[in-house]
């Protein structure tokens, strides 16, 4: 079994993958028989062709059809840098990536239903299917094609505020994903699938190396791994806080008082989003929910079982 090492990496490009087939050998080389599945021809022909000495100004050559039918690519170049070539129809046949073909073609082999679809006010994410763990609990599966480390931390930042849910994000490769990325992803129990190392080759078709379980699971033990285990007798403090007494607590303060979650969130030295997602999931970072107990009038421990200052009930 063989990883692609050409195919993965080219859907990162800053620009999307099309392109004329030579054009796609020259991206692809030897892997393009892999990708074609999730290529799609476009209606109409290419106006240009690519041109062998890359980097030569007017290059690549332009398309010209003769009265007699014959089809030229001709240097745009002034003088001429390069020769003109003879062409076939078929050679200005031009070829995208479609996405939803991708999404299919992933969700059987990775063992996700597939449900391809783009991210409402999305251009860089789309919403690939779900996959179904233990306890029939669907998860939804992402795939960002990012052309840029700025990019990708981008559509994290909001898928991590827009579902409070569990998710799966598939990305081509690791180059773009730094170990903060994942680490947030693994705080939220959200799973970072890499395709490079998911999909491999072997007797010429392209095949999961693991099930999408151990790749979940993997992909867990990654984003987070053991850690040393706490001195005797000093217990190790879980990193956040709460509880469904508290949420309801913290609305009847905050409906007792005519409190908005932004001036709430003022008054508890927080932001309005820390807030949204505590009410929301019922949890927040340790430290938060402490200042947030105490600027209450409670204790850390009043505030879990679900007391509420006098003033509010």
């Amino acid at each position: 079994m063989v990883k692609l090492q050409r195919l993965w990496p080219a859907l990162e490009a800053p620009f999307g993958v099309a392109g004329v087939r030579a054009e796609l050998v020259r991206i692809f080389g030897d892997e393009l028989p892999f990708a074609e599945p999730f290529l799609r021809r476009l209606p109409e022909p290419s106006e240009i062709y690519p041109c062998e000495q890359l980097g030569w100004s007017g290059c690549p050559r332009r398309i010209a059809t003769h009265p007699d039918g014959r089809i030229v690519a001709v240097c745009g170049c002034d003088p001429p840098a390069c020769e003109t070539l003879e062409l076939r129809a078929k050679h200005l046949v031009c070829y995208e990536l479609d996405v939803p073909l991708l999404c299919k073609c992933l969700g059987p082999t990775l063992g996700f239903t597939v449900s391809p679809a783009k991210l409402a006010g999305r251009q860089d994410v789309w919403s690939a299917g779900f996959f179904t763990g233990d306890g029939a609990v669907r998860s939804p599966v992402f795939l960002i094609l990012p052309a840029s480390r700025h990019e990708l931390r981008r559509v994290i930042d909001h898928l991590l505020a827009e579902y409070a849910t569990a998710f799966i994000v598939l990305v081509p490769t690791l180059r773009l994903v730094d170990p903060s990325l994942e680490e947030r992803l693994g705080r939220r129990e959200a799973r970072l699938v890499v395709l490079q190392d998911a999909l491999v080759v072997a007797d010429g078709k392209l095949l999961a190396s693991q099930t999408l379980p151990s790749l979940v699971v993997a992909a867990a033990e990654q984003v987070a791994p053991p850690q040393p285990a706490p001195p005797a007798g000093r217990p190790r403090l879980p990193r956040s806080a709460g509880s469904p007494q508290a949420v309801r607590a913290v609305v009847a303060y905050m409906e007792g008082r005519g409190l908005g979650v932004t001036q709430f969130a003022t008054q508890v030295d927080t932001t309005d989003r820390t807030v949204r997602n505590f009410l929301k999931r019922g949890k927040m970072r340790r430290s938060s929910f402490k200042t947030m107990a105490a600027r209450m009038g409670l204790t850390t421990e009043q505030l879990l079982r679900g007391e509420v200052p006098k003033e509010t009930t």
